[in-house]
């Protein structure tokens, strides 16, 4: 605690015993009592001074007779004098408050997370010192170390390794080394899941890693019926320039009234583009993806035969 007569800008300064400032705390004041906090870090030793670096500019006030020393403080510390000429002298610091070394109360949380001290919340990763007040003017001060983790985002690798299987047949989805856990969207665990199919399948996989940090990342399964009679019944069909990075042209020929619609499908599973009036005779249709995200599109044929898959790579 302080007393000030006018407002203004103080150095608060701790000192070893040849005058050479230690730590320093430089803080505005008002004019009046008030509580300043300084955090200084008081090494073992005898002889420190607290001071200030110009008291007499604004006016801080002090006594000048009773003052009896020394003033301990448990036994963590005492006040022994004054740099006064004069006895019973005592300057600038009342009520001070002194806590032995703080154990920090170490935090570790996920990116997108928060820690709440009193009335402050913290969300980056930082040193805090908090002062709680209570009722009986007994301060408590709360060390917090808080550690922000980024999630590890896993990576997925699929058996075969386009993920695109036969009708009946399995793949084997295999997701990075390292996690805690691994919960899929369709109720497995594990790294390691094979799956089978009917039809084209989004794998969803979320991951919890060594800090307690959860991640997502997904993966396609494309399911074709495999048909190569395709091509015997008379129905051609064509997909250039694969991979592209514009435009893209499907070439077919529907002379025997095979193919029904054509559709192109993201790695969502949702249906970006689609051809129902598919006329008898030699087609050529187009799709600029100029516009449309990098990535693994399925192009979807649907025969009479059957449903055929094909995948577009855009890049």
């Amino acid at each position: 605690m302080i007393y000030v007569e006018d407002p203004g800008v103080l150095t608060f300064e701790l000192r070893d015993d040849n005058g050479t400032i230690i730590e320093s705390s430089t803080q505005n004041v008002v004019a009046g009592s008030q509580r300043v906090t300084l955090n200084f870090d008081l090494p073992v030793g005898t002889d420190y001074e607290l001071g200030l670096d110009n008291p007499s500019q604004i006016g801080v006030f002090r006594n000048n007779a009773g003052a009896t020393y020394p003033y301990n403080f448990g036994n963590l510390a005492s006040i022994t004098g004054s740099t006064a000429n004069s006895s019973g002298y005592y300057y600038f610091y009342y009520d001070i408050e002194m806590a032995a070394n703080l154990t920090p109360n170490i935090v570790s949380i996920c990116d997108g997370n928060s820690v709440t001290v009193g009335s402050n919340t913290y969300t980056t990763t930082g040193i805090y010192y908090d002062t709680l007040n209570a009722s009986n003017f007994c301060d408590s001060i709360i060390y917090t170390n808080l550690t922000v983790n980024q999630p590890f985002v896993p990576s997925i690798a699929t058996n075969p390794f386009d993920g695109k299987i036969c009708l009946g047949d399995a793949a084997v989805i295999t997701a990075s080394t390292g996690y805690q856990s691994y919960s899929w969207d369709n109720g497995m665990t594990g790294q390691i899941i094979t799956v089978s199919p009917t039809a084209d399948q989004l794998y969803t996989l979320t991951t919890i890693d060594i800090n307690g940090c959860d991640a997502v990342a997904t993966v396609m399964i494309y399911v074709d019926s495999c048909n190569t009679n395709i091509s015997d019944e008379g129905t051609h069909f064509s997909i250039y320039p694969n991979p592209s990075s514009s435009l893209v042209y499907f070439e077919f020929n529907n002379s025997n009234n095979n193919v029904e619609r054509i559709s192109v499908i993201n790695v969502l599973g949702e249906e970006i583009f689609r051809v129902n009036d598919i006329s008898v005779a030699e087609n050529i249709t187009s799709i600029d993806f100029s516009n449309y995200p990098k990535g693994v599109y399925l192009v979807k044929i649907a025969t009479k035969s059957g449903d055929i898959n094909r995948k577009l790579i855009i890049e």
